[in-house]
């Protein structure tokens, strides 16, 4: 504990996970191409925040990393920091920035949603949650990303400890660049997918929780830490 109070807590070392994609030397498909979203939106994917004791207002430093282009590109890695703002004891406000480059390029991420705690879901010591936002990354060469995210988790509280499970279920749009438009692949791709999280969050002390997380799909891992502070 001596050692996180002499340290700013931007200078804790977060231990990170890239997404493992398909292979992909390029995305000339359609079917390539929805490969990669499936996987960059998925990294984009935080642990769940601290629950309401945590503070009314909290920041979570989360640093997504992706393979914007396929396997053959270089990892991007796009520092996030959401907010989340408890409106009332069981309904938040979720945002968020993330920024990087990329070929020379400025790559933007954008979060903006609800988290719903019913309480009529409460089973025994595990708290239900809902959540729905929307995602965007801007600034590729080769495509635009949308999508939306639905996740049901539950969480346990275990003393310094949390454990969250359930689901997100993720619908995305993406829109690939003109050079792109070409033999199968149109000007606008839809689909949807449905993944596991797991996550553990460590209550360092009252203002500061480290967590991490593991979305698990039959084609791909994509894992990830991040650090909440509250304000």
């Amino acid at each position: 504990m001596a050692l996180f109070k002499s340290l700013p807590a931007w200078a804790i070392i977060l231990v990170m996970a890239p997404v493992k994609p398909l292979p992909a030397l390029a995305p000339p498909t359609d079917l390539d191409f929805l490969d990669l979203a499936r996987t960059v939106t998925a990294a984009s994917i935080p642990a769940p925040l601290p629950l309401t004791q945590f503070g009314p207002l909290s920041a979570t430093l989360f640093p997504t990393v992706i393979r914007a282009e396929g396997e053959e590109s270089d990892l991007v890695i796009l520092p996030f920091l959401g907010l989340q703002w408890w409106l009332s004891p069981n309904l938040a406000l979720l945002g968020g920035l993330g920024s990087g480059h990329f070929q020379e390029q400025l790559l933007l991420l954008r979060r903006i949603g609800l988290r719903y705690l019913p309480e009529a879901l409460i089973i025994g010591a595990a708290i239900p949650e809902f959540i729905l936002v929307q995602g965007r990354i801007d600034g590729l060469a080769a495509y635009i990303l949308k999508w939306n995210e639905l996740q049901w988790i539950y969480n346990l509280d275990m003393g310094i400890w949390n454990i969250s499970g359930g689901l997100a279920v993720l619908s995305y749009s993406m829109f690939p660049n003109a050079e792109f438009q070409v033999d199968k692949v149109g000007g606008k791709l839809k689909a949807s997918l449905n993944t596991l999280i797991l996550a553990a969050t460590w209550k360092i002390g009252p203002t500061f929780h480290l967590a991490g997380r593991v979305i698990v799909h039959p084609k791909f891992i994509s894992g990830g830490a991040q650090l909440s502070l509250a304000i």
